[in-house]
């Protein structure tokens, strides 16, 4: 670092900038952000989808309650019996809710160390600027 700064200190280069480009990665970028909104979407309509069910159990609820309340035991036990299979339906739901959520979990810590893969690349503040001593009237080995 020291010998690369003070050879630009020499030469009289105030900057160096320099671009790079990586297709593959940017492919593979781009490819992981789809899935991540892919899967931000399906998290969306299992929150609807939830929301919609507890609505539904609800009415279940009420209506159960209100059979009860009217000693009418064959509404109680249909009521009962829907809010059974319903539940049954919302744990399978669930199931699938938490796999997307572990698969949506497991591309944003890819997305991640693409970001930090990335600003390690750009190195720091300093680093990135390649004839930052140069211009003062100084080298940086004295």
């Amino acid at each position: 670092m020291c010998f690369h700064s003070c050879f630009l200190y020499l030469l009289q280069v105030p900057q160096l900038e320099s671009i790079a480009e990586f297709p593959a990665a940017l492919r593979a970028t781009r490819s992981l952000l789809a899935r991540v909104e892919e899967h931000s979407a399906i998290r969306a309509r299992f929150t609807a989808d939830l929301a919609h069910a507890s609505q539904a159990v609800k009415a279940l609820v009420v209506q159960a309650e209100d059979g009860r309340q009217l000693c009418d035991m064959a509404t109680v036990r249909r009521e009962y019996a829907e809010l059974y299979n319903l539940n049954a339906e919302l744990l399978g739901e669930f199931v699938k809710r938490r796999t997307n959520h572990e698969a949506l979990l497991a591309a944003l810590k890819q997305v991640n160390a693409m970001v930090q893969k990335a600003s390690r690349l750009r190195g720091k503040r300093r680093r990135g600027r390649a004839g930052a001593g140069v211009g003062r009237g100084r080298c940086c080995c004295g």
